[in-house]
């Protein structure tokens, strides 16, 4: 039983770290923004790609920027009060990460130095595995029913409804449309798991290297 929950803790700890990681990074990504602008993924009956340009600029500075004011003439009225709400979202989700991220950090170290060092090994080969089956439920429930999906994580996310915009009054919401939530969820599930098969190829490799010849199941072992 020696540091098998601390093991298990460190398992639940590597999804949600990759997971929190690959979605801050994206979602302040103008790379990321560009290129959907650049695949027409915007309502371009209400912006044209300048606009668009111009709006996710307009985003990404006010995300990244402490002081930096919206420009409601730009993104609407009520966008830039919805945007409040989304800043204060995207802090969370950081100093989260920043959490989740050092309690990792210490698990490994603890398992390492006070428990066997092979846990660290178990526990990134089952926290990818469980990254894995996460992001397949995630892009089964992302392909068969986005909008309740959407709508449901809205709803349990923000206590308004300025989340609620319309494209012609509030251009931000004709350059992150559904489309463009859509394929940052298949992004993010992309990067996660490539990484998580990384992880995994690279733990495999590592074990092999110390297990004798034929117990390879001896180093997975709980």
């Amino acid at each position: 039983m020696e540091g098998k929950y601390l093991q298990v803790f460190s398992i639940i700890l590597v999804p949600l770290v990759l997971t929190l990681g690959t979605t801050l990074f994206l979602g302040t990504s103008q790379s990321f923004y560009d290129s959907q602008i650049n695949s027409e993924n915007i309502d371009l009956k209400f912006v044209n790609n300048l606009e668009a340009k111009q709006i996710s600029e307009e985003t990404l500075k006010y995300l990244t920027e402490n002081n930096y004011e919206l420009n409601s003439s730009l993104v609407g009225p009520t966008a830039k009060e919805h945007m409040k709400d989304v800043k204060n979202l995207n802090s969370i989700a950081s100093y989260s990460f920043f959490i989740l991220l050092l309690l990792l950090a210490i698990s490994f170290l603890t398992l390492a130095i006070v428990h066997k060092p092979k846990r660290i090994r178990i526990s990134l080969a089952y926290g990818s595995i469980l990254t894995i089956s996460l992001n397949l439920i995630l892009l089964i429930i992302s392909k068969l029913s986005f909008n309740s999906f959407w709508l449901k994580l809205h709803s349990l996310v923000f206590t308004n409804n300025l989340w609620q915009l319309n494209p012609s009054t509030d251009k931000l919401v004709a350059v992150f449309t559904h489309k463009f939530f859509t394929n940052i969820i298949i992004a993010i599930i992309s990067i996660t798991t490539l990484i998580s098969i990384l992880i995994l190829v690279i733990v495999l490799i590592k074990s092999k290297k110390k297990a004798p010849k034929n117990q390879l199941n001896a180093e997975f072992a709980w």
